[in-house]
């Protein structure tokens, strides 16, 4: 019975322990913006060296032409674990993450937000070297 008891309490607290691990929307947005601008530094810092943005369609391309020279390791995916949307003709760039429901909206990302996105839902986008879509941190 006590065997049953203590085994019992130790899977409620290790349950209890993974939940409360568990990243909230709130911090993988920040973790998300962060790693976009970290994304648009090395971005630049190549354009500042060939005069043209990594030209591409996907973070990949953007992370091939870049390499280890201009950030150690280009991160592909938001808080969500999805893969952010890269698109660069060389002159401007984007960089778009579709949000916790990882469903991107392309119709938005022209759209300037003055204030936060109103869900963690809506795309946030930075572009030429800032956030025209962004959440609340």
């Amino acid at each position: 019975m006590k065997t049953s008891l203590i085994l019992a309490a130790l899977v409620a607290a290790t349950t209890i322990s993974a939940r409360a691990a568990e990243p909230t929307d709130a911090q993988r947005a920040v973790a998300t913006m962060s790693a976009m601008r970290s994304i648009a530094t090395a971005v630049e810092a190549y354009a500042t060296d060939h005069n043209v943005y990594p030209p591409g369609n996907k973070i990949e391309d953007a992370t091939a032409a870049v390499g280890t020279v201009y950030i150690r390791v280009m991160p592909e995916k938001d808080g969500w674990g999805t893969t952010f949307r890269y698109w660069s003709d060389g002159a401007k760039y984007r960089i778009v993450s579709c949000g916790s429901d990882a469903k991107c909206d392309e119709s938005t990302w022209t759209e300037i937000s003055k204030d936060p996105l109103p869900a963690y839902t809506d795309d946030a986008v930075y572009q030429n070297g800032a956030f025209l879509r962004f959440w609340a941190k």
